[in-house]
């Protein structure tokens, strides 16, 4: 994720997001759910694997789902993040 400043509340975690390729849930966040919402990407709605095999198995439309890794969200044309050096 690329981000314009650093998360100025630790709930909702908004930053001023300026692009996303993929992302990953922090360790400790997720309690299990199979549809959620997860904090920083306010209006984004995250579904399991067994939710999406369950959508499968009883044919649901009119729905998009986007592995995370896949996820793409750059209006500006940003591109990934750059790697941290080590």
């Amino acid at each position: 994720m690329r981000v314009s400043r650093p998360p100025a509340c630790s709930e909702c975690r908004a930053t001023g997001i300026d692009a996303i390729h993929g992302f990953v849930l922090e360790p400790g966040t997720w309690r299990g759910e199979d549809i959620f919402r997860p904090r920083g990407m306010q209006g984004k709605v995250v579904v399991t694997e067994r939710f999406k095999d369950f959508v499968n198995q009883h044919g649901f439309t009119n729905m998009r789902l986007t592995p995370t890794e896949q996820f793409v969200r750059d209006p500006d044309g940003l591109g990934p993040a750059p790697l941290p050096s080590s």
